[in-house]
């Protein structure tokens, strides 16, 4: 049985699929150990041809969710430990040996979560602010304080669903939770992992690549659509967040839940017209961010602000800022 079963999910992009599972195939550790599985929407000869010759498991489904292509992909596999992957992101070489030595040597860890370099639609290295680099590595539990859990979240330790890996006895605990989650899944994994799980690790190496293009970011849209894109993500986005809050009982994890909770209703109150958000806001903002230090916190603080004078100015920073950060022009 093999040790590590990487689950690559792919709707529609199929022209990112075969560099994501070459980058797999690369990979410096003993492939008799590594088990690669693809969970797909879409036959194509020749894809389907290069995973044959390869050795790839490749799964057919109509299931549009990512998470329910992630559960598929988990509840085939064969491994003691679950590597995820996007169609358009890329592992490093060592991104599983270095991973699994920490599972190895650390058997409380549940799940791991690796940084990242942004890349862009051909594979060069982007200087995005998408990206946060540090240099050293954390450890985290659902007892830990509400300051370390917020180090881990400016850490972006809850986004990228390319930088987490998990024990399998851990992600099998919530998949049947997981199935349903549409929006916010990297989330809902990072929470539920410390919810379900013992130990998070967050750490400062380098080992995915995460491609930034223009069907991830959006941007191509109108900028109206494009709010109205977001509004929508946020909207589901509270639900889920809702939902991990109700299966959580520990108090120092449920005020950062509480805080998300609050997080994904500003945003889809930010991003909805008519909907405003203002001084009331701002304060509420500022005390999360005196408790739990993330300045993402402080953003939407000045974001707030801003938009009790003008609702309009307030979303166009925004919609700079963002097209900044995702190098759209």
């Amino acid at each position: 049985m093999p040790l590590i079963s990487v689950i690559i999910s792919a709707h529609d992009r199929r022209q990112y699929l075969l560099r994501a599972v070459e980058s797999v195939l690369a990979q410096n550790c003993d492939r008799s150990e590594l088990e690669i599985i693809v969970v797909k929407n879409f036959q194509d000869d020749h894809v389907d041809d290069y995973l044959k010759e390869n050795g790839v498991i490749s799964i057919y489904t109509d299931e549009k969710y990512i998470s329910r292509k992630m559960v598929t992909g988990a509840r085939s596999s064969s491994g003691e430990l679950l590597f995820f992957l996007d169609d358009d992101d890329l592992f490093s070489n060592d991104k599983i040996s270095v991973v699994s030595e920490i599972f190895k040597t650390r058997k409380e860890v549940s799940m791991v979560h690796d940084n990242n370099t942004a890349i862009d639609d051909y594979g060069n290295p982007l200087d995005s602010r998408a990206v946060v680099t540090f240099g050293t590595d954390l450890y985290i539990n659902r007892k830990s304080s509400i300051r370390e859990i917020g180090k881990a979240l400016s850490y972006k330790g809850d986004w990228y669903i390319s930088c987490m890996s998990f024990r399998k006895e851990v992600f099998k605990s919530f998949d049947n939770e997981l199935w349903n989650i549409e929006r916010s899944i990297d989330k809902f994994l990072f929470y539920m992992s410390l919810i379900r799980g013992q130990t998070i690790a967050v750490i400062h190496n380098k080992l995915t690549y995460y491609r930034i293009h223009e069907s991830l970011t959006t941007v191509n849209l109108s900028k109206m659509n494009f709010f109205q894109n977001k509004s929508s993500f946020y909207t589901r986005s509270f639900d889920t967040m809702k939902q991990i809050l109700e299966s959580s009982n520990h108090p120092e994890l449920n005020e950062i839940l509480s805080y998300n909770v609050y997080h994904a209703d500003l945003l889809a109150r930010f991003f909805t017209k008519g909907k405003k958000i203002g001084f009331h806001d701002f304060l509420q903002l500022l005390r999360y961010h005196r408790r739990i230090g993330n300045d993402a916190s402080l953003s939407w603080a000045v974001l707030s602000f801003i938009s009790g004078f003008s609702i309009g100015i307030a979303r166009s920073v925004y919609y700079f800022n963002y097209k900044r950060t995702y190098h759209i022009n």
